[in-house]
């Protein structure tokens, strides 16, 4: 297989084959009849197959129409038609969104794209798992679950470093004047379009770089000495956002 590069030229890539029917990912066919394991195997890769097409396919559909209405109406659309509850929506979109920028992480579980494609996990995690499969490295669900906790604990490391740092230093002169921010004084109009922000597409990498530094940046001025205590506070809660983001904006 060769993939294209942002330069226009192609290179050859050695494509894993950790969904093979006949290699097993993560469970013992040694106890099986051999006519049971065969058709177990190929069932599990089937079963992979049509659930990644679909989470891949049906996150590029979500995609297009939100792309299309108007701000605000695609939560209740997804409610309405087919119950799609905001976190399952979001994390169809980023898997679709991962795969259009990295081909090569299709040829992973889907659980394990989705995972991946949490907004929750780090970047290095993405180059990490593109740079085993590149080298041909079947990766199963807990190999890849272990490499974004690997690069989250990485993470969370820099960001108690950084805090250190910043909550050494003076307060800044605006801090005391810093307005708080209460979702549930807000309308139900405005809760909406809080969460929305959070379904937004991915950005220019280069872009979303600077706009998270300058949210750390910003967080730290607000926050002052309570920055470190927010950092513990929303790496523990890591993954819990999206939820209660939406039992607020469904909250009246």
């Amino acid at each position: 297989m060769h993939q294209r590069l942002p330069d226009g030229s192609s290179r050859a890539i050695s494509i894993p084959s950790p969904l093979a029917p006949t290699q097993a990912v993560g469970f013992d066919y040694s106890a099986l009849p051999p006519d049971v394991a065969e058709e177990a195997r190929a069932t599990a890769h089937h079963v992979r197959e049509r659930t990644r097409a679909a989470i891949i396919e049906t996150g590029r559909d979500l995609r297009r129409i939100k792309a299309r209405l108007r701000h605000g109406l695609f939560l209740k659309w997804i409610d309405a038609e087919f119950g799609m509850t905001p976190r399952t929506a979001q994390n169809y979109m980023a898997a679709a969104a991962l795969v259009e920028k990295n081909e090569i992480v299709s040829h992973l579980p889907p659980t394990s794209v989705v995972q991946l494609a949490a907004p929750s996990t780090p970047k290095s995690a993405h180059k990490e798992v593109v740079r085993r499969l590149e080298a041909g490295e079947p990766l199963t669900p807990p190999v890849v679950r272990s490499i974004i906790k690997d690069a989250q604990a990485e993470q969370k490391r820099g960001q108690e470093e950084i805090a250190e740092k910043r909550g050494s230093r003076p307060p800044g002169k605006h801090q005391a004047s810093t307005p708080q921010i209460n979702l549930q004084s807000r309308s139900q109009d405005q809760r909406q379009a809080v969460f929305e922000v959070t379904l937004e597409d991915p950005v220019d990498p280069a872009t979303e770089s600077k706009a998270a530094v300058k949210a750390l940046r910003l967080l730290m001025d607000r926050l002052g000495p309570d920055f470190p205590r927010f950092v513990s506070l929303f790496t523990a809660s890591r993954g819990q956002f999206d939820d209660l983001v939406a039992e607020i904006v469904r909250d009246e």
